[in-house]
């Protein structure tokens, strides 16, 4: 992590605006440290003194001797004497000199049944699909924009013409500049279906193919091969609003939808329903209310097994 970022999380930390994977790095960096001496040599005791000096006369005209100390203390003593970017900024300087720690990611997590809602520091917005997981480097935007999904996110990315932005899906690497997409990471396949704008996929080095607004690329896993399909599901993005929501929806691909919201198996034994389409909104909706929502809007039958539902 670079000392600009770094100034900027403490600076929000101290201030009490932090977010809370900001708050989670801050404790876990101080738990880490918690009991760890820096032991200084008289030229380093000279340089911080007089870097502790020079700050403390600019904001307070109070001054403090540099001794052997332990690193929350110093802490502590930054963010009351000296101003909170200032006094850590010396703080990371110096416990960098003394040991190699670097958290290289901030990380996101949806959990089961729950929309998570991300915005990244160039207004680019990511929605998680329940149970997605997000890694998002600390330097984000400084020299690039490139983030990296397991499981189902769509990105709205606000256009920057010097820094393409990148999504890594495991092997699979999708590049635009300023566009809506959306990003699936299943057990036998990869999905990448654009909103609005265009996209350009890459398989490891391998040029996929671009793909623009109405269409998406389906591969399999394994990179053996993919499809490029001209797609008219629009209604499969109603989810960034915060819920599930169907209007003449297959209802084989509700079914699906369903199944990845709320982490459970479900199987279809009447082949039958694989004909039908549902309209319905289960925005707030437990899984036992969904479930008898869509039952009762196409009339078929069911049982739940724990984590698996069998539909007849």
């Amino acid at each position: 992590m670079n000392i600009q970022h770094f100034k900027r999380i403490i600076d929000r930390f101290l201030q009490g605006n932090a977010g809370k994977e900001e708050e989670q790095f801050i404790h876990r960096w101080l738990a880490a440290t918690d009991k760890e001496k820096v032991t200084l040599d008289n030229e380093e005791r000279r340089s911080l003194s007089a870097e502790i000096k020079q700050a403390v006369d600019e904001r307070t005209g109070r001054s403090r001797p540099a001794k052997t100390f332990h690193l929350r203390a110093f802490l502590r003593y930054a963010a009351i004497f000296i101003t909170p970017v200032a006094g850590l900024a010396i703080y990371f300087i110096l416990s960098n000199k003394n040991r190699q720690h670097d958290l290289a990611f901030l990380h996101f997590e949806a959990p089961p049944g729950e929309l998570r809602k991300i915005t990244l520091s160039d207004s680019s917005i990511i929605y998680l699909f329940p149970g997605t997981r997000l890694d998002v480097p600390d330097q984000y935007g400084e020299t690039s924009r490139s983030v990296k999904v397991a499981g189902r996110a769509f990105f709205d990315v606000r256009q920057n013409v010097g820094k393409v932005f990148e999504v890594q899906s495991g092997k699979l690497t999708t590049t635009v500049l300023g566009t809506s997409f959306e990003v699936k990471e299943g057990a036998d396949k990869l999905i990448v279906s654009v909103r609005t704008g265009k996209v350009r996929v890459h398989y490891g080095a391998r040029l996929l193919s671009d793909i623009t607004a109405g269409d998406r690329l389906v591969m399999d896993t394994a990179g053996t091969g993919y499809v490029l399909e001209h797609w008219q599901g629009k209604n499969a993005f109603n989810w960034i609003s915060g819920g599930l929501s169907f209007r003449q929806t297959p209802l084989h691909e509700a079914f699906d939808l369903v199944s990845d919201w709320y982490k459970v198996k479900m199987i279809i034994r009447n082949k039958d329903l694989e004909k039908e389409r549902v309209t319905a909104n289960l925005e707030g909706q437990t899984l036992e209310s969904a479930m008898k929502i869509l039952s009762q809007t196409v009339r078929f039958r069911y049982e739940s097994n724990g984590h698996q539902i069998i539909i007849y």
